[in-house]
């Protein structure tokens, strides 16, 4: 057919309107839509009308209903091709778009069809006019009346060339209209807004374009619909066909948006930046989606500064409804299109998007594994759980479940019996063994794999799957160490597959390692099934038989705690991990869970050597889609780790660094990396803290890196591994870091928000993303241990984290809100000391104002305590200028390093934690030591003892630091003792070469200055003094042992005995002698042990003591060994039965026989028939315990002890053997009783 050129159409039609009732003040807006369908030769471009806005009262009056009201409206369309003789139709739809106020009876949109048969000849211009009319009756309000138009169309045709014949006319006016073309009943979500460039390209910001998408496997009409933001710009009146699946692009003013991509339609009008609601309504009104419908800001995309720059918001699921967590971000990689300059757009019109898609649900899938058993041997618990998130019952029958992961292979694979079926949003449980599973989870599975062999019996009433060696040869055995588990459908295609551990992933088409060792196992969030395991499989304690789902937000969502001057406490946690490193659960269930649990905001904090580029783009995308201003925000970060030398958390940085990539595995290079990121905040993270022990380098300052380190933990962890770090935070303040005080959960289980009640609290007026940030930069934070209790600091309207004028008298205001009315004690500190404290009980929300006096260069903070013991800590408020010098002086004043027999610090036990270290204050005003540090060699043995907060020692007074309180062990040998100020440098030092002795201290010979000895007299808490002068040697009556024992604790005596146990037998300052009435312990305290044997006599004078129960002799001066009077024959010992190793005969050398009935490590425990006793053997005597056998006879010689551990010191007999020939193993029979074995 030859065709000729048609240039222009221009279209003049005038519609009157008929039917529509409006009540009085009523206005409406007409949107009109213009569609010419031509032949198959015809291609129309475009269709544009422009209509008034006409209010009621220019109209006629409803009655008489003859009267109708006229609406003139103009309609341009251009046509590209046009053969000689042509028949158009013109479709003219009409849509009420306005309604205010709204009317009784709604207009609907009307669409009239006009036919025009038109002939052109080679010199004229013909003009076809045609007027059609459609009729209808008004209708109820809930569907609308229909508007009665009437339409006129003049189509004006150039001349055709010449030569060309006229054809005959196809039609005539006034014939029948022509129906119009079929259109498809439009249901919501069947056309989706599927991406909106709000913000433009890198080529012009003005060039924004919207994407719509087909959902359907038809084509549709859509004309007649609209597209309509809620501010009424832009208001598009669409025209034109989106295919089967296809898609749909509109672009702004022109064509050249993306220049290489046609575009089906061009509109006027800007979207806002700031976030607008766009709506899609079909031609009968029906709303089929919208895009931001809540009205904040865009919950995807965004702007030249984002990253990537000018990125399109994408739609994530195309079949879910919208709301802002199914919208992300463009991730700069997969792209489509190119902006006005040439350049790739960060968008994809008329492409699939690159936002992470989860599949809907197209099969069953594996929900759960529990892949390492708890039964011994059989690990028979083992279990699989199949989950059916179909809306519709799926047959089982031919599907199979087992560990093999390629045809043929040694492993296991088992079949469903015949009639298995899984109904919707149900599990079916296959476990290992039935009899097992239900031993350890309380129920039966649904079926079971192994019935017999060892370990295994069968549960009858559990059907059994069957083995299918078509595919795998073997059994079922989950291999701990990695393997992987495949569900198979009827014709042996994989329906789904997971690995775990050293699985081979790649072979069963999915990534990502997880592990789930007992006695956890790993689960499936719902039905995500991305094939990405760490992204799809939370790590959890096992649940067989319930599909894991994501919890529902709180309705409504927590508020905020109410502070004054318009602000609120928000509470969250700013350090937390998913299975994209060290924790438990992917991003997208992580950000649902702490929302779940009552959090207002959490940010994520991977490790960043573990996870990857597109993990790290995902958190990003999962944050933004977990955000909904007013209820919750989601934060990226990334914990930067350094075994040695710290971990620190890093906020809102489009990119990450790693100590996997040098210079970046020192804190210098971090430090110098933080520097270059302006927008980059970052926090201290658990400071000095085990299982770490890192310190920043002692927290060294890096005046550039300390514009960005904003935060610190003053708390970190959960449960048992909870610690806090009130003394770091103080010496990093103290060393000049600006930082804000932070307590977080670290939480590395999938309970974001539950493992923990503490929280990190920020102030802000609102929440939002842009207002959290605002305040972390800000340092306007709280770290509390309550997870309602909210701290403020203020000085006016300077909130804490701010820097004020240092005046003589600072007013400060103290706000708190705890709707717990709990009872609480509210601390004022200036640095280190404690200048002002108030309680309250019982009260909800309150402000304590203060006045205390000003200096320039300080810092102030409080710290909140509760009546449960609960703590909250405010950040800082600064004062401007330099701190003046100030003098403080404390000392190093005592040191007891070898404590002995002496239970110092009153616990009940004497042992090496009693050492201790006293300080003196020789000035006269308190000092508060909250931050300052005991510690012993500068570099190794102790870890440095931080004083807590709130100690403070008083002008001339002293205070006494056990070794069981500061962990700083002392050497008895020699080693250095080190007081250091809050900042780590030296304020006094003492180092000593050798003990001075067991219980004696080292003292300074004038307290807080000059020389040290070890002569003066212990006096812990106390000033150091000389021992008193010798006192003129008076006589001391000669007391028997046995009277010895029984004198009071502290009683001089003077006794005589022969020696039964010499030194260094039992130890070089120990000795046991008797007399014919007793026999009793020597200690001698200052010297080393005399040469004594055996057999000696000796008479010596000492002060009575009673050491665990057991009475003693010590002995503290040369001179009371009054006479050594020579060597004797050894003492025999006495016979006693196992019973008689008591009270009555503690200190005497005694021979006992009996059977063993026990034995320890170091103890035999034998028994005549009388009581047993335990024989001990003490070390350093060379004795070996023999090889022993329940009801073997032996006689033993030895001491008769005792040692109680704990007070009242009761019990604790013993016989101590004293040589290894003290031992001795018997015949059959009893000596003394002869009771035979």
């Amino acid at each position: 057919m030859r065709v000729r050129r048609l240039f222009l159409c221009w279209l003049l039609v005038s519609l009157l309107l008929v039917g529509v009732e409006m009540l009085p003040g009523n206005t409406a807006t007409w949107a009109a839509q213009l569609t010419l369908t031509p032949p198959s030769d015809f291609t129309p471009v475009t269709a544009e009308t422009s209509t008034p806005t006409l209010p009621a009262s220019t109209l006629p009056p409803p009655s008489p209903a003859t009267e109708t009201p006229t609406i003139p409206f103009t309609a341009t369309g251009t046509l590209t091709t046009i053969p000689a003789t042509a028949t158009a139709t013109l479709i003219v739809t009409l849509t009420p778009t306005v309604l205010s106020p709204p009317v009784t009876e709604i207009p609907t949109a009307t669409t009239a069809a006009i036919t025009v048969t038109s002939t052109a000849t080679d010199t004229s211009t013909v003009e076809s006019t045609l007027t059609a009319t459609a009729t209808s009756t008004a209708t109820p309000l809930s569907t609308p009346p229909a508007i009665v138009p009437t339409a006129s169309l003049t189509v004006p045709h150039p001349p055709l060339e010449a030569g060309t014949p006229a054809a005959e006319p196809i039609g005539t006016p006034g014939s029948e209209p022509l129906p119009p073309p079929r259109r498809i009943a439009a249901n919501p979500l069947e056309v989706v807004i599927s991406e909106v460039a709000w913000a433009g390209t890198d080529a012009n910001a003005a060039d924004e374009w919207i994407e719509l998408r087909n959902n359907t496997s038809s084509p549709i009409t859509l004309t007649g619909w609209t597209l309509v933001a809620a501010d009424g710009t832009p208001n598009i009146a669409l025209t034109g066909v989106i295919t089967a699946n296809g898609y749909f692009l509109l672009e702004r003013t022109d064509d050249n948006t993306v220049s290489d991509i046609p575009a089906d339609q061009i509109y006027t009008g800007a979207l806002g930046n700031g976030g607008e609601t766009l709506t899609l309504r079909d031609d009968s009104l029906n709303v089929i989606d919208t895009a931001n419908a809540d009205g904040g800001g865009w919950p995807g995309g965004t702007t030249g500064t984002g990253s990537p720059p000018y990125a399109s918001m994408e739609r994530l699921d195309l079949t879910v409804a919208d709301s802002d967590a199914n919208w992300g971000t463009n991730d700069g990689l997969t792209r489509n299109g190119l902006d006005a300059d040439g350049n790739p757009l960060n968008g994809t019109p008329k492409a699939a998007n690159s936002a992470p898609v989860p599949a809907p649900p197209q099969a069953i899938v594996i929900s759960e594994v529990v892949y390492d058993g708890t039964t011994p041997s059989t690990e028979g618990d083992e279990s699989v759980e199949i989950y059916n998130p179909l809306t519709i019952t799926v047959s089982l029958e031919d599907y199979k479940v087992g560990d093999e992961e390629t045809q043929g292979g040694g492993e296991g694979m088992y079949r469903f019996p015949p009639g298995t079926v899984i109904t919707p949003d149900t599990c079916l449980v296959v476990a290992r063994n039935a009899a097992q599973f239900q031993a350890r989870f309380g129920f039966y599975p649904d079926f079971e794999m192994r019935t017999s062999g060892s370990g295994y019996t069968d549960t009858p009433s559990v059907p059994d799957m069957t083995r299918y060696t078509t595919w795998g040869t073997g059994s079922w055995a989950l291999a701990n160490d990695g393997d992987e588990v495949l569900l198979l459908g009827p014709s042996d295609e994989i329906v789904d597959a997971v690995a775990f551990r050293n699985g081979a992933y790649a072979t069963v088409g999915v990534t990502g390692t997880v592990s789930a060792p007992e006695p956890k196992s790993f689960q499936r969030v719902e039905d995500w099934d991305s094939d990405d395991m760490q992204a799809d499989f939370v790590i959890d304690q096992p649940d067989p038989g319930q599909p894991l789902r994501v919890p529902e937000p709180p309705t409504p969502p927590p508020s905020g705690a109410p502070l004054p001057g318009g602000m609120q406490g928000y509470f969250g946690c700013l350090h937390s991990h998913t299975t994209y490193s060290d924790g438990s659960g992917p991003p997208r269930y992580a950000f649902a869970v702490a929302r779940a649990n009552g959090m207002h905001f959490l940010a994520l904090t991977d490790h960043s050597h573990w996870f990857n580029d597109l993990q790290w783009t995902d958190i990003l995308t999962q944050a933004q889609a977990a955000t909904v201003d007013g209820a919750f925000v989601g934060l990226r970060g990334f914990e930067w780790t350094s075994q040695e030398q710290g971990h620190s958390d890093v906020f809102a940085t489009d990119t990450y660094i790693s100590r996997e990539d040098p210079p970046y595995d020192t804190l210098a290079g971090f430090y110098d990396w933080l520097a270059t990121q302006p927008e980059a905040i970052a926090q201290f993270n658990h400071p000095f803290g085990p299982p770490y022990d890192t310190s920043f380098d002692d927290f060294a300052y890096d005046a550039a890196a300390a514009q960005r380190m904003a935060l610190l933990e003053v708390g970190n962890g959960s449960g048992e591994e909870y610690r806090t770090f009130e003394e770091a935070y103080l010496r990093a303040l103290a060393i000049g870091w600006r930082v804000g005080a932070a307590n977080n959960g670290d939480t590395e289980t999938p309970d974001w928000g539950l493992d923990t009640p503490h929280r990190t609290g920020i102030v802000a007026p609102a929440l939002t993303r842009g207002d959290l940030l605002a305040a972390l930069r800000a340092r306007r934070t709280f770290a509390t241990e309550g997870s309602n209790l909210a701290l403020a600091l203020r000085s006016g309207d300077q909130w804490m984290g701010s820097t004020i004028s240092p005046k003589a008298n600072i007013t400060f205001d103290v706000d708190f809100y705890d709707p717990d009315g709990e009872a609480i004690t509210l601390e004022l500190f200036d640095r280190s000391i404690l200048i002002a404290t108030t309680s309250v009980n019982g009260v909800i929300s309150d402000t304590w104002t203060v006045a205390v006096p000003g200096a320039a260069g300080h810092f102030y903070f409080v710290r909140a305590t509760q009546a449960d013991g609960d703590r909250a800590y405010t950040s800082p408020l600064w004062t401007e200028g330099a701190a003046a010098p100030e003098i403080i002086t404390l000392n190093l004043n005592e040191v007891l390093p070898e404590p002995q027999y002496e239970d110092w610090n009153d616990d009940g036990l004497a042992d090496s934690d009693d050492e201790w270290i006293e300080l003196y204050n020789p000035g006269d005003t308190a000092v508060g030591l909250g931050g300052w540090q005991l510690d012993d060699v500068g570099d190794g043995g102790s870890s440095p003892y931080v004083i807590p907060l709130g100690t403070v020692i008083q002008p001339g007074g002293f205070l006494v630091f056990f070794k069981g309180e500061t962990g700083v062990a002392l050497n008895n040998d020699g080693d250095w003792v080190r007081l250091l100020y809050p900042d780590g440098s030296e304020a006094d030092v003492f180092h000593y070469t050798h003990s001075p002795g067991d219980d004696r201290s080292w003292s300074r010979v004038v307290d807080g200055s000059g020389g040290w000895t070890k002569f003066f007299d212990v006096t812990p808490g106390e000033p150091n003094r000389p021992p008193p002068p010798e006192p003129t040697p008076t006589p001391f009556p000669l007391f028997t042992i046995a009277e010895a024992r029984t004198q009071p604790a502290g009683t001089t005596v003077t006794i005589r005995g022969q020696v039964t146990v010499p030194p260094p037998l039992f130890g070089e300052k120990t000795l046991y002698i008797q007399d014919s009435t007793a026999g009793i312990m020597i200690y001698i305290s200052k010297t080393d042990y005399l040469p004594l044997a055996e057999g000696d006599r000796v008479v010596l004078r000492g002060e009575a003591y009673d050491y665990h129960g057991e009475r003693e002799i010590r002995i503290y001066r040369d001179g009371d060994l009054l006479l050594h009077q020579g060597a004797g024959n050894p003492l025999k010992p006495t016979v006693l039965t196992t019973g008689q190793v008591d009270e009555d005969h503690e200190g005497l050398l005694a021979v006992i026989a009996g059977q063993v009935v026990g034995y320890e490590w170091q103890a035999i425990h034998l028994d005549d028939g009388t009581g047993s006793v335990r024989v001990y053997i003490k070390r350093g005597t060379g004795v070996k315990k023999p090889w022993v056998e329940e009801g073997q006879t032996f006689s033993v010689i030895g001491i008769v002890s005792r040692y109680a551990r704990e007070k009242p010191y009761e019990g604790g007999y013993r016989l101590l053997p004293r040589y290894q020939s003290d031992l001795l193993q018997l015949p059959s029979y009893l000596p003394e009783t002869g009771r035979p074995r």
